[in-house]
């Protein structure tokens, strides 16, 4: 049961490190070393799953380190409009502070937690907000709203910005279907958006 103003318990508590078996301990400490949580959050849910966690680590490795031409501010932006889409406190709780120091307006972060247009947009985040918004949403995007963000971005990295979008919504299924929070419940947890 939930208590107002706290979460109920995570799907999966956190494994302590003696818990592990040999595979998962093979899988722990490389990842350890390339994450600040430890056993929390992400990282208590991939470790379940070593086999998996391997091969989607080629992708998020390359995701996250290739810039594949795309700037920090747009990959922050992408990651707040992916966990915006799939509700994703986690993702949205890291991800804020990051988009914030590189520019990204407040404004325009408040109303994509709230699913409003965001104002405040510089003219090349817009474009890139359209295209994955439109994209998540319909499902497909016009030839305008495609050849604006191609314009902006070029044809490799807007296929590795997509790509960057499915390794965070992987990213955010996995969080949201095994209840795994923030350490600290938000004062404005993002709840579903209609539609």
């Amino acid at each position: 049961m939930t208590t107002p103003g706290r979460y109920r318990e995570s799907r999966m508590r956190t494994l302590s490190e003696a818990e592990l078996n040999e595979e998962q301990r093979a899988l722990v400490e490389p990842l350890l070393k390339r994450s600040r949580g430890g056993l929390q959050g992400p990282m208590n849910i991939l470790v379940r799953s070593p086999k998996f966690t391997e091969a989607r680590a080629v992708l998020g490795d390359f995701t996250r380190l290739e810039s594949g031409g795309i700037e920090p501010r747009f990959q922050e932006l992408a990651i707040l409009i992916t966990a915006r889409f799939w509700s994703s406190d986690y993702e949205w709780w890291v991800h804020v502070p990051k988009a914030i120091d590189l520019g990204i307006a407040e404004t325009a972060i408040e109303d994509i937690r709230a699913g409003r247009p965001p104002r405040d947009l510089k003219p090349d985040e817009r474009a890139i907000y359209d295209f994955l918004h439109t994209l998540m949403t319909d499902r497909k995007v016009t030839d305008q709203v495609y050849d604006r963000a191609l314009a902006v971005m070029g044809e490799a990295p807007l296929i590795h910005l997509i790509g960057f979008c499915g390794n965070y919504g992987t990213l955010a299924m996995l969080l949201n279907a095994t209840e795994t929070h923030t350490p600290v419940v938000p004062d404005k947890p993002l709840e579903a958006l209609d539609g």
